[in-house]
């Protein structure tokens, strides 16, 4: 039996997204240097979570980390991120 190449190109996209953190691009364009950090995720993202919920898909969606790498010791928390996603399953 000969072995044969098989091409199973087509374009169902599993993943194809853009991540990056806007204060270090802002910081790059301008050649001045940024204080803040502002991570993004753009496009056909995959996600996995845990601790109780698990989901290991890829959504259509957005997110932007408002509050990143923070703690409050008034509220005994020790890392704490904000993030807004936002997200499709079409």
């Amino acid at each position: 039996m000969k072995d044969r190449f098989g091409n199973e190109s087509n374009v169902n996209l599993r993943t194809l997204f853009f991540e990056g953190d806007l204060g270090a691009i802002a910081a790059g364009w301008s050649g001045t240097t940024n204080r803040y950090d502002v991570p993004i995720a753009v496009g056909r993202v995959p996600i996995a979570t845990q601790n109780g919920i698990w989901i290991d898909d890829a959504f259509d969606g957005l997110a932007v980390g408002l509050v990143t790498a923070k703690n409050s010791p008034a509220h005994d928390i020790s890392n704490m991120d904000l993030t807004l996603f936002a997200g499709s399953t079409t």
